[in-house]
């Protein structure tokens, strides 16, 4: 019964999406589709990782290292576990399945785990705030494409933002009390 009500909703949403796209949008959220591809997050990651490495702050290096493939590995085991299968008529083709979003929560996991890698760094509090911001905002952003594009349903992409959120937020305690 619960799940008839998410598959409503989430048709609903997408059949929202699809009847009032234009290319305009499509073309900004496919390019911020883009920043959570695997490529791109792969360079991202990389670079944060060289960078904490090279400062020979190794406790924030496997923290965040760990995030990554905790996450990787939760929402790739999921989408295995429940199979479910992509909107009919995506606007970029997908291969995997869709529960639950990887773009969603690679992005949230990126976002969240370098808002906490680095905001202590920051001194100013409206800095901070900003970078706060800017993290919530790109994750958002990277949530609402997919579901724009029709690579995905709402509910995908609300538990990637969830899935990403729970691993940082859980995880982010061993690297305060270190």
């Amino acid at each position: 019964m619960i799940l008839d009500k998410i598959n409503y909703f989430d048709k609903l949403i997408s059949d929202y999406f699809f009847s009032n796209s234009n290319s305009i949008i499509y073309f900004i959220l496919e390019m911020i589709t883009h920043l959570a591809d695997t490529a791109t997050m792969i360079i991202f990651i990389g670079l944060i990782l060289f960078y904490l490495y090279k400062k020979k702050e190794f406790v924030k290096f496997k923290f965040f290292s760990f995030i990554v493939i905790l996450s990787t590995s939760i929402f790739s085991i999921l989408k295995l576990v429940f199979q479910r299968l992509r909107p009919d008529e995506g606007l970029v083709y997908h291969l995997t399945y869709s529960f639950p979003s990887g773009h969603t929560t690679m992005a949230t996991v990126f976002g969240s785990g370098v808002y906490f890698l680095f905001k202590d760094k920051i001194k100013s509090k409206i800095n901070k705030n900003i970078f706060l911001i800017s993290v919530i905002l790109f994750s958002f952003l990277v949530g609402v494409s997919r579901i724009y594009l029709n690579v995905h349903w709402t509910s995908d992409v609300v538990f990637g933002w969830a899935l990403g959120l729970c691993v940082v937020w859980h995880f982010r305690k061993k690297l305060k009390n270190n």
